[in-house]
């Protein structure tokens, strides 16, 4: 409520929601409007009569919401503040008084509720019901329609009367509520002076009104809590193309045309380095040829082998598109390597790697040349072996970007009628290829651009004609980057199902699920011998570098409680091994170490424990047999699960000959996992000859439940940490 006299401008806050303002007879400065306002005399009794309505209306209003116990103080808190305002009213408004009796006119506006009729009671947990009484809606509407709050304020209001709560321990924080009961003070009248435009386009200053405060006030809260804690979200594009198509060359442009609106702009700054490029370039009248660089020297970059990939390795490039927006670009090893086909095929195999590292991807972006005169076939492979990794869930996913685009005025030319001839004629169907998922470009503004960095000339048609490309580059870049940011929806890795990916998830456990059978045999053989009082407890640690055992080397073995163990001896691995002059096929590479502690032995009831754990995990084991009894022969004779075993079994074997061995616990452990080699060889030849179906959905469940076994997740926590460490040696940040 605002009572204003000569002398003084009382402002009344309910504790539910008001707002009001100072109305007079002036003019609006931003409106040129003169708004007068009829004398309005305030009797005493009147007033206070309303005042005393707004208490009992309130004292009512609080006994309703008694029901909430928790909410009972701070109600009670609110209720004396209003008491306070009141009392502080009627002193104010006899003081009016004798100044209306020296005047023939008091100009005041009296803004006042009227009780609404009763709206359905919604239940105990109701929000509004609790906080917002129906006198306040009441106010808020009047205050709408008289043009005393905005639109954009009143939906506010009208949000807040459906949404608050009055649960203060859950809804306000302590911050919140110290600023609500300073917005109960009496507000002078100058700072309410505020005009019509700039209630309009700012917040004001002042606190308006205890419900309008808290709704503002709890949103601002939340908003800055957000500020902090909100994810970035990260936008990943896998990025393929034949070799020479120019995709190092089309992201440091796509970056670079993020970046900059103009070539102007661009040549004013200095362009974003992503990575190094390297292109010959003829100018002149002479056609003169100059070698142009563009950054610094990268091992993952080879510019010396014309015909092979220039990009060695998948690498990925990490940009801000906003704030909250990253935008990651996977640059690929480049398909028809002229190292041959079996070199195309490692290049795919470490694609699909690298990928299974991410936990989802946003678009594949297929990268080609216009007017090509045929397609090649490896294209044709590389699109059936992603599909058939993530699964028919990427079809929607799939983009296309043309580069030199230029000489056919930014279109694919003759290539589109040979890639929808091509896509038609893939086993699956949904790839489209239409003009809102497929994108033109011309790397030659960018290339010019990287020219005059060089040093190199051109005449005013080059620069002229190299101006222009810019421009429709930029604008489509927009384009790409808008379509897979917000059009596309991301492909999450949990949904990727597909028999090459599911044998990527078993080449990943079988190491953490074997060694955890193996040393729950351990245990189990160690708690039958009464000799030995001590089990053996695993430890897993990620590895930083490319690591591998080399099963050609001797190692030298620890004892455990009576065990021999062959410690994980790791060798740095790259092309070839960096600590022995063995062959890269005799290494196994591996993403953590194992370590050994002897602890005190645990009651029988632990072994029970172990024995339901090894029976867990042969089932699951079991179950990966159908994956590889239906394979063809070249992966049944690489099936992870014989390999690993047949190690193992071979490890045992040796430490069995060892002088230090003085029992039979490795001898008996041999035996036992040579059994599960046999029985695993059983099922896998039953499901061979049966004929059985893949289930796909059990492969998948059995991988999920042997995850989360305490020490098979423990090593494949480990794996996840060099994945990591891997990633971000292979990742480079940007602007």
């Amino acid at each position: 409520m605002l009572l204003e006299t000569e002398n003084h401008t009382i402002k009344h806050h309910s504790p539910l929601t008001t707002r009001t303002r100072q109305l007079s007879d002036t003019k609006s400065q931003d409106y040129g409007e003169t708004i007068n306002l009829p004398p309005v005399r305030v009797e005493k009794d009147k007033s206070l009569s309303e005042s005393s309505e707004i208490v009992k209306t309130t004292d009512s209003s609080l006994l309703e919401n008694q029901e909430i116990k928790e909410d009972s103080e701070s109600l009670n808190t609110l209720s004396a503040s209003m008491q306070t305002i009141v009392e502080t009213t009627t002193s104010q408004l006899e003081k009016s008084e004798q100044s209306a009796n020296s005047t023939d006119e008091l100009n005041t506006i009296v803004l006042h509720t009227q009780k609404p009729e009763p709206r359905p009671r919604k239940s105990k947990q109701s929000v509004a019901k609790n906080l917002i009484s129906n006198e306040s809606e009441s106010l808020i509407q009047s205050m709408h329609e008289n043009a005393i709050v905005s639109n954009e304020e009143f939906k506010g209001m009208e949000n807040y009367s459906t949404n608050a709560s009055i649960s203060t321990d859950k809804f306000l924080t302590t911050r919140e509520q110290k600023h609500i009961a300073e917005s109960l003070q009496v507000t002078p009248a100058s700072t309410l002076e505020s005009s019509r435009h700039e209630r309009k386009y700012s917040r004001p200053t002042t606190v308006p009104s205890t419900a309008a405060n808290l709704n503002s006030a709890a949103r601002e809260q939340r908003r800055q809590r957000a500020s902090h804690t909100q994810d970035i979200k990260y936008v990943n594009i896998l990025l393929l193309g034949t070799s020479g198509v120019g995709k190092s060359t089309f992201i440091n442009a796509l970056v670079n045309y993020h970046a900059f609106e103009t070539l102007q702009e661009a040549r004013s700054n200095s362009p974003h380095v992503v990575m190094p490029v390297s292109f010959p370039l003829s100018v002149g009248d002479q056609f003169e040829e100059h070698m142009v660089t563009f950054g610094d020297d990268d091992a993952n970059e080879d510019h010396h082998h014309p015909g092979q990939s220039v990009t060695q390795h998948c690498r990925s490039y990490l940009f801000p598109i906003d704030s909250r927006t990253k935008l990651r670009i996977i640059d690929t090893p480049g398909m028809n390597d002229t190292r041959g086909i079996d070199q195309d095929d490692l290049n795919m195999q470490h694609i699909l790697s690298f990928i299974n590292n991410l936990s989802h991807l946003n678009a594949i972006c297929i990268l080609l040349k216009p007017n090509e005169s045929r397609l090649n076939i490896i294209l044709r492979s590389y699109f059936t072996h992603l599909f058939s990794f993530i699964g028919e869930n990427v079809y929607k996913n799939v983009v296309f970007c043309f580069t030199h685009t230029r000489s056919t005025f930014f279109a694919p030319g003759n290539t589109a009628p040979l890639l929808r001839e091509m896509i038609n004629k893939l086993p699956m169907n949904g790839v489209r290829f239409l003009k809102s998922n497929t994108f033109c470009f011309d790397s030659e503004s960018f290339r010019y651009l990287i020219a005059l960095n060089n040093g190199i000339e051109f005449d005013a048609f080059e620069r002229e004609e190299y101006e222009k490309s810019w421009l429709p580059s930029t604008t489509e870049s927009k384009r790409f980057i808008h379509y897979i940011c917000e059009d596309l929806e991301p492909i999450m890795e949990e949904k990727w199902q597909s028999i090459e990916h599911v044998q990527f998830k078993i080449n990943e456990i079988i190491r953490p699920l074997l060694e955890t059978v193996r040393n729950c045999i351990r245990n189990i053989i160690l708690f039958q011998e009464e000799s030995y009082d001590m089990f053996i407890k695993l430890s897993s640690f990620a590895v930083q570098y490319s690591s591998a055992i080399c099963y050609q080397c001797e190692r030298t073995p620890k004892q455990f409680n009576g065990v021999l163990i062959l410690p994980d001896d790791i060798h740095i691995l790259t092309d070839k091994c960096n600590d022995c002059g063995c062959s890269k096929n005799k290494h196994g590479e591996i993403k953590y170490t194992l370590d050994y502690q002897s602890i005190q032995k645990p009651p029988k009831e632990f072994v029970n424990e172990l024995q339901k754990t090894i029976k867990q995990l042969t089932e699951s084991l079991l179950e990966f047999a159908q994956i590889y009894a239906s394979t063809n022969e070249n992966v049944q004779n690489n099936d992870p699960v014989v390999s690993a075993l047949k190690r193992m079994i071979n490890e045992e074997s040796q430490l069995c000959s060892y002088e230090e061995n003085q029992n039979d616990i490795n001898s008996k452990l041999h035996q036992v996992l040579n059994d599960l080699l046999e029985k695993y060889k059983n099922k896998r030849s039953v499901y061979k000859s049966n004929k059985i179906s893949i289930d796909l959905s059990s492969i998948y469940s059995h991988i999920r439940e042997s995850s989360a076994m305490k020490e098979v997740a423990e090593q494949l926590g480990a794996i996840k940490q060099a994945q990591d460490i891997y990633m971000k040696e292979h990742e480079k940040q940007v602007l």
